[in-house]
Formats: structure tokens, C-alpha cells, sequence
């Protein structure tokens, strides 16, 4: 920007720096490339081959793990104008169903339900959300790609609808 004071010249980068990414080459996003799928076929392969002895190990510590966690379970809710929102997971389920309740009811209302917005996805994770000061629009992000690249989506929590851009 003209006229700004970016720093003396020798403070900065120079000469610019590149990394090299040895992988770059096994990118592919649409995961449809088959020289790419058959060498991370190939590398699986190898890799079952060399740690199959390792199987019984790994499904034993998998169960333990397993035991430790709370499939089921609900978050303590938190208090936000005539709400109290929390979010809760169901055993056999892969992401949060997130609710609210008017404080003082027992009625609860899903206003978002992670599982269903990842269907028919490979990758989705919900980022940051946020309630209008008068509780009838959710804003929140979502990234279901992979690459931590969110989109801000918009729900009318008095309908179910999701918004248009």
C-alpha cells in the first residue's frame, strides 16, 4: 500500500523462501485419479502386509479406548437470552446434534443436527456458530472438504430453512 511503512528493506524476507512439498503430486481432490488410487492401494497393501501381526494388538487397545469414552452424552447447557442451548451425541452417531430449550421448559428444539448436514459427504465439520441477538437466525461455518476451507451458512431457526447467500 503506497505510503505505508512496511519496514527497513533488510528486515524483510530476502530472498522469499519456497518449501517443497515431495507429495504435491498425490494431490487430487476429486479422489478419481488412478495412478494416485492405486498407489495409496499398493501402499495400504504393504503396509496390512507388514503390520498384520499387529491386528489382534490393535482391535484389543481399540476396545479399551473404546470403553473409556461416553458415546452418549450431553453437554451442561449454557444460558443465552430465553434459551438454554447444549449439544449432545448418541452412541453409533458420528457428529453433535446441537439443541436449545426456552429455560425453564423441558421441550427440546434440534437446531442443528450435524449428522444429518454431513449426509452424503466424506468430510464435514461444523466450526463456529453463533445465535442472533433475537434467537431466530444461526449463523455458523462449515468445512466439507478437508482443507479447513469454512463456508458461512445461514439457518431461520423459526422455519428449519436453511438461507440463501
Amino acid at each position: 500500500v503506497e505510503g505505508e511503512d512496511r519496514g527497513a528493506p533488510q528486515t524483510l524476507i530476502n530472498p522469499p523462501r519456497y518449501r517443497e512439498d515431495d507429495l504435491f503430486w498425490m494431490r487430487d481432490d476429486d479422489r478419481k485419479n488412478p495412478e494416485i488410487l492405486q498407489h495409496l492401494e499398493s501402499e495400504n497393501a504393504y503396509t496390512n502386509h507388514q503390520t498384520h501381526h499387529l491386528r489382534a494388538p490393535r482391535e484389543t487397545i481399540y476396545k479399551e479406548i473404546l470403553s473409556h469414552v461416553q458415546e452418549t452424552d450431553e453437554t451442561y447447557p449454557y444460558r443465552r437470552g430465553a434459551y438454554e442451548y447444549y449439544s449432545r451425541t448418541i452412541e453409533g452417531s458420528s457428529y453433535k446434534i446441537r439443541c436449545r430449550r426456552k429455560s425453564g421448559m423441558n421441550v427440546e428444539e434440534v437446531f442443528l443436527d450435524e449428522n444429518e448436514l454431513a449426509k452424503g459427504k466424506s468430510h464435514c465439520e461444523v466450526g463456529d456458530f453463533d445465535v442472533s441477538k433475537s434467537q431466530a437466525i444461526l449463523a455458523f461455518t462449515v468445512d466439507e472438504f478437508g482443507y479447513e476451507e469454512y463456508s458461512l451458512r445461514f439457518k431461520d431457526l423459526t422455519t428449519g430453512r436453511m438461507l440463501e447467500d
